[in-house]
């Protein structure tokens, strides 16, 4: 009995030992994964939060003063000491003689690769209502460019840059201060543009006799992303940043198309047509039930 305790404490002396060495190594770890993150938020120039509007409850009563700027938007006059290009705008075919400036429309603008902010003047004629709108700049109330919304999306859901990074590329290459809210409200507007536009086209294929599809992928980092190609005669539709599944086509389509399909031989297509011929086969023709 005396030998099976004296066994028995030196294994457990030994295990003590192990976990002892064991916690030694974790808390080495845990100290350099420490001053990782410290380097880490160094050189992303983290800085704690600083709270420059007033929000207390006399700022906000009825009639009092606030500045514009909380609201999101610059004063007039700090918008006109960084325009760097101006441009007034006539309405078409009318004698710019006989026309009266009616308002300025500040955006920024990718101008020979770096950016600058323009002022544009709307003239119209004494009694016009309808001002003239500024070429590439989507509305009356937009302040960045079509060239600068069109860039935000191309990086973000091509290329697949986080909008942080978007941001510190657009400032790097063209001077742009663009912050990551701004550029996420880019890609909502550019969104509420296009979905009538895009769902209009999807409504045509699907009244198209026949119809041509393709899927192609790449890798962003480790992930997997596709973008389908459909096409008839007449419109093209391109489904990008998506999964490979039947489901992407047939949000497109519907769940059958009443049509001939032309497709490779890939699995996703399969019942997909009423009739589905593949490409590069004599003949793979599949017919209707």
């Amino acid at each position: 009995m005396a030998i099976d305790s004296e066994a028995e404490l030196l294994k457990r002396d030994q295990q003590i030992a192990e976990l002892l060495e064991r916690n030694q190594e974790l808390e080495q770890e845990i100290k350099h994964l420490k001053d990782l993150l410290l380097k880490k938020g160094a050189a992303k120039g983290s800085k704690k939060p600083k709270f420059k509007p007033n929000y207390s409850l006399d700022a906000n009563r009825p009639g009092s003063k606030r500045g514009k700027q909380a609201t999101g938007r610059y004063p007039q006059g700090q918008k006109i000491s960084q325009v760097s290009l101006n441009q007034s705008l006539y309405p078409p075919e009318v004698d710019p003689q006989a026309c009266v400036a009616q308002r300025q429309q500040f955006a920024w603008r990718i101008i020979e690769g770096q950016a600058q902010y323009v002022c544009y003047t709307l003239f119209t004629q004494a009694d016009g209502k309808d001002l003239p709108p500024a070429p590439g700049v989507r509305d009356s109330r937009s302040e960045y460019g079509m060239e600068i919304i069109l860039t935000v999306a191309f990086l973000h859901y091509w290329i697949g840059l986080s909008l942080d990074h978007v941001c510190e590329v657009l400032k790097f290459f063209t001077k742009l201060e663009l912050s990551k809210s701004q550029a996420n409200a880019l890609l909502n507007q550019l969104s509420a543009d296009w979905s009538e536009e895009y769902d209009t086209i999807a409504t045509l294929l699907t009244q198209q006799l026949a119809i041509y599809i393709d899927e192609t992928g790449w890798k962003v980092g480790g992930r997997s992303c596709y973008t389908w190609a459909f096409s008839s005669l007449m419109h093209v539709l391109f489904r990008c940043g998506v999964g490979r599944g039947k489901a992407e086509a047939q949000a497109i389509l519907g769940e059958k198309f009443n049509g001939i399909g032309v497709t490779d031989d890939y699995a996703a297509y399969l019942s997909l047509f009423k009739e589905h011929h593949c490409a590069g086969r004599i003949c793979c023709v599949k017919p209707s039930n």
